[in-house]
């Protein structure tokens, strides 16, 4: 069962994701594994906004088996929100709706766990 996280990104600014799994309080050892992120406008959409994966290595599984990915400033820089999306104001600070993401885990015998999901929150960069 994936958990729900919203996920809040300052747009143009280094931002960094990190997850560890455990059942029972037992940390699961991932080093056999492999993860993939998206993100999307919606689950929907054909095409991705941004993606991430262990194989392509950008998504790290280390030793002490946390999940560790990262978004660079000047990827986020780079995506264009529609006027249209949902906002909400928390703290005096503007979200967007950017989207909704998931990560995904695979074993070493193709069985797929969704860790993590939710809706991508992203203050727009005013200086550019």
């Amino acid at each position: 069962m994936a958990e729900a996280y919203d996920w809040y990104i300052h747009q143009g600014q280094d931002e960094s994701f990190q997850a560890r799994w455990s059942e029972d309080g037992v940390v699961v050892n991932l080093s056999t594994w492999s993860a993939a992120f998206q993100i999307r406008e919606s689950a929907a959409s054909t095409t991705p906004i941004f993606s991430r994966s262990s194989a392509a290595g950008t998504i790290t599984l280390d030793d002490e088996t946390n999940i560790l990915l990262s978004v660079p400033a000047a990827t986020s820089a780079g995506w264009a929100v529609s006027a249209l999306r949902h906002t909400k104001v928390v703290d005096n600070t503007v979200w967007t709706d950017l989207g909704v993401y998931d990560l995904e885990l695979t074993d070493p015998d193709g069985a797929v766990v969704r860790l993590v999901q939710g809706r991508v929150w992203i203050s727009l960069e005013v200086t550019r």
